[in-house]
């Protein structure tokens, strides 16, 4: 038990009654208090959603150790945790289940819109397959150079996958950004692709925020790319 307090930051609490313990130490200690009495099977509900930013990613890099042979099971509304702490994923809307897969062919390669959105997925419009190797993208006022399946009704592309280039390339536009969203270390850019066709639609690219300061000084017409192979077709 010793070894679990020390694990969950909780030296110097022992003694203290759950009154005196903010949120966060509180889930601290009922994880601590389920590992301890060594159950078949883990049930976990949000667990990191009362812990702060540093202390939460602390808690997700030693969970994976502090499982090791347990079955779990985790309930959480946060992808990337998803990603980080489990092996398999299941993605649930209204009580039913879209999709179950390893985590990269989920996210890689999710079987349906619904999944896709749930998982992340922000660019997406109504397509048509025109040709073998090309779609319209009605909503985008564009023509996408893009293979694989024959039957299309939707086509989407994750923002990371967005490039923006100062050159143009296959399956680019010219662009213009309408509002940024900055981090610490990325920048979200909401643009509109400069196309008489193209309705008033906002998609997403998202960018190393250095990379971004170098293109936003250099005054050059800004192009947005949607790589072929990034491409997801539902």
């Amino acid at each position: 038990m010793r070894e679990l307090i020390e694990k969950f930051h909780l030296l110097g609490l022992e003694e203290a009654y759950p009154v005196r313990l903010s949120g966060g130490e509180q889930q601290r200690v009922a994880l601590a208090r389920m590992l301890a009495a060594e159950p078949e099977l883990i049930l976990l509900d949000e667990p990191f959603s009362a812990l702060d930013g540093i202390l939460r990613e602390q808690m997700q890099q030693k969970l994976p150790g502090l499982l090791h042979g347990n079955n779990y099971l985790m309930v959480t509304h946060d992808m990337d945790e998803a990603y980080r702490l489990s092996d398999n994923i299941l993605v649930m809307e209204n009580g039913k289940m879209l999709a179950f897969d390893a985590r990269e062919r989920l996210f890689d390669h999710p079987p349906n819109l619904a999944a896709a959105r749930i998982l992340g997925l922000r660019n997406v419009s109504e397509a048509i397959r025109v040709q073998e190797n090309m779609i319209l993208v009605p909503q985008w006022g564009c023509f996408l150079e893009c293979g694989g399946k024959q039957k299309v009704s939707h086509v989407g592309i994750r923002s990371q996958h967005v490039r923006i280039s100062t050159s143009p390339g296959v399956n680019s536009f010219m662009c213009e950004i309408v509002r940024i969203l900055e981090d610490r270390f990325t920048a979200t850019l909401f643009f509109r692709l400069l196309i008489k066709r193209t309705r008033d639609v906002l998609l997403q690219a998202i960018v190393d925020k250095e990379r971004w300061e170098y293109m936003k000084k250099g005054g050059h017409s800004l192009f947005a790319c949607f790589p072929p192979d990034k491409l997801l077709l539902f």
